[in-house]
């Protein structure tokens, strides 16, 4: 078995998916690692989750059962039963992956991959113990999740909101706490993902708004209140010049990090959901559409322009010296057209290229000028 932690999950990198044996393993290389677990999954992956399951419980341990459920479902379950890691078997056109979360639902920092790698290599020598482990339901964790989550779309008047989603489970919200209404002139729909992570928007008036514009929107109205933020490292830096017309600040902290700084920025990011969950997100932009009696089309007129784009650059030569050459973890790199932050990879063979700029065509050519000067 070639079950390895990868950019992107867990899963054999021969087959791209995860089979049943290589889920027991996986589940007792957590248990090895971790005390209490929350499972959830995709549609058709209930035989990969009691294959998991099986692995964890051969430990003795005992795990949620989050069910059916989205990504950012899962990460609410995560915070609201206080586990220290989630795993959700994620379905993409029939191979599986595992996706690892730690506490509070955020991602795995640099030195809990390589705690999950060691301990997947510790597990193929593992003997089941004499105590078995348990199952827990976890249906209270997420019928709280969409009670919630109806709370803040059931007293929205004057706003005519619609979801599209490639997710079931968020259709089906939609579709039961959603009445069209017809008082509104405007129609905004978002666009949500199946994992549940973002959303987009579109109207008439404005065209397609992507999640970056949408989180500076609630991000304007956390500053008009009177609140500081805390963001990744590779959100826009224009989230800056939004904060300081309100005289706040912007924490930025490094997802994969976990020196003490990080962390408690990564907390601080927990009081705001709409960074990563595109139901809520939704729910928050209809909300200040409500509460200030106005359009989607004018709360956009306040974000500044700019467009964003993501490159993944394959690292030639040998990736340990151009890694060092460009600082080890992460560069920022700033110019009149633009910024562009790059960071390494999980497998440290290539990098990841968030670039900003007033248009997708100055953006893409940042990344390419910056490319051709460091010879990467």
């Amino acid at each position: 078995m070639n079950l390895t932690v990868n950019d992107d999950g867990i899963y054999n990198t021969e087959t791209y998916t995860v089979s049943c044996e290589e889920a027991v393993l996986a589940g007792r290389a957590a248990a090895l690692v971790r005390e209490n677990i929350v499972i959830g999954y995709d549609r058709e992956c209930q035989t990969c989750f009691h294959a998991l399951a099986s692995g964890i419980m051969s430990q003795g341990k005992k795990l949620w059962n989050a069910g059916i459920c989205t990504q950012a479902q899962l990460r609410f379950c995560i915070r609201e039963s206080s586990a220290d890691c989630g795993i959700f078997i994620e379905n993409c056109c029939g191979n599986k992956k595992l996706l690892l979360f730690s506490s509070g639902g955020h991602t795995l920092t640099s030195e809990e991959e390589m705690e999950f790698t060691e301990a997947i290599n510790e597990s193929r020598t593992l003997e089941n113990v004499s105590r078995e482990g348990q199952i827990i339901s976890a249906d209270v964790l997420s019928d709280m999740y969409f009670t919630g989550m109806k709370q803040k779309f059931i007293s929205l008047k004057n706003c005519n909101i619609k979801i599209n989603s490639s997710s079931r489970i968020i259709r089906d919200f939609a579709l039961e706490n959603l009445p069209q209404r017809n008082c509104s002139p405007e129609t905004v729909t978002f666009s949500i993902p199946g994992n549940g992570l973002r959303a987009s928007a579109y109207s008439d008036e404005t065209g397609c708004v992507f999640w970056e514009k949408l989180v500076l929107i609630c991000c304007n109205d956390e500053f008009e209140k009177g609140k500081d933020m805390a963001l990744p490292c590779d959100f826009p830096v224009i989230a800056e010049k939004t904060a300081a017309s309100w005289n706040r600040i912007i924490y930025r902290y490094d997802p994969s990090s976990s020196n003490l700084s990080d962390v408690s920025k990564k907390e601080m990011s927990l009081e705001f959901p709409f960074l990563t969950d595109g139901l809520y997100l939704a729910a928050r932009i209809a909300w200040i559409m409500h509460t200030r009696c106005c359009t989607f089309a004018s709360l956009l007129r306040d974000i500044p322009e700019f467009t964003t784009t993501v490159k993944y650059v394959k690292i030639h030569g040998d990736p340990a010296e151009k890694i060092r050459r460009i600082q080890e973890n992460e560069v920022c790199c700033r110019s009149d057209s633009g910024r562009i932050v790059a960071r390494k990879s999980k497998s440290g063979k290539s990098l990841v290229l968030y670039a900003e700029s007033y248009s997708t065509e100055s953006a893409d050519e940042l990344c390419s000028s910056w490319i051709r000067d460091l010879d990467i």
